[in-house]
């Protein structure tokens, strides 16, 4: 395969990837906000055990968040770098 194929494909996976990170990541922002509404009704109904183990998985979530957001971030800076990966033999 030659390179310059080779960068374009990968090029296009990067994008993808980008771009599927970025919907899952909303998705599971939405999520986690409409889980904060159902702590309070716990809370709210004396459900104190239980709200406490639905903070912890908000907590997971959200390190679930920002990971994703990390990842991203990788992926902007390799799709803004393939010029310098393009120029390497």
């Amino acid at each position: 395969m030659s390179n310059n194929k080779w960068i374009a494909e990968l090029k296009t996976v990067l994008q993808v990837a980008k771009a599927r990170l970025d919907v899952r990541e909303k998705k599971k922002t939405e999520q986690v906000a409409k889980e904060r509404y159902t702590v309070a009704d716990y809370i709210r109904n004396n459900k104190v055990p239980r709200a406490r183990i639905a903070v912890e998985h908000l907590i997971r979530e959200d390190y679930k968040i920002e990971a994703m957001d990390r990842v991203e971030a990788y992926l902007d800076t390799l799709l803004m770098r393939m010029q310098l990966i393009k120029d390497r033999p």
